[in-house]
């Protein structure tokens, strides 16, 4: 383990937090990314700009799920994973909003996703949230 890795001597609460959100937004990019593709490859035809929205979603998905759990294990290296891949998919996910897709939980995703970019840069910033003792 580096020492970038064990930056906080003290642990943080909000790094159960980050990661539980993590792991809740990761299982319902999944199940978006994979409904996305399950309903558009039939139709696709070779098209992959119809197909990138659900592969876009289920990359974000599996990073987020495979990063739960280092989160809460206060790691730095998967705050700063999360916070480039959910940064970008959040400006996505409003550039998608803003055209109008009629009848898609697009809204959904994007406050879950802004949800867990909030508590994830106040972790950044240095806001701790002492656990109780035992």
């Amino acid at each position: 383990m580096s020492v970038s890795e064990t930056m906080s001597v003290e642990r943080n609460g909000l790094d159960a937090l980050v990661a539980g959100m993590s792991l809740l937004l990761g299982l319902f990019l999944l199940v978006g990314g994979s409904g996305h593709l399950t309903a558009t490859v039939p139709r696709a035809n070779g098209s992959v700009a119809l197909m990138l929205p659900g592969l876009i979603l289920l990359s974000a998905a599996g990073v987020n799920l495979l990063a739960s759990l280092p989160l809460a294990r206060g790691r730095w290296s998967a705050r700063w994973l999360l916070l480039s891949i959910n940064a970008p998919l959040a400006v996505y996910l409003a550039w998608l909003l803003q055209q109008g897709v009629p009848d898609h939980p697009i809204g959904v995703f994007l406050a879950m996703v802004c949800s867990q970019l909030i508590v994830l840069l106040a972790v950044l910033s240095g806001m701790n949230w002492a656990p109780p003792e035992p």
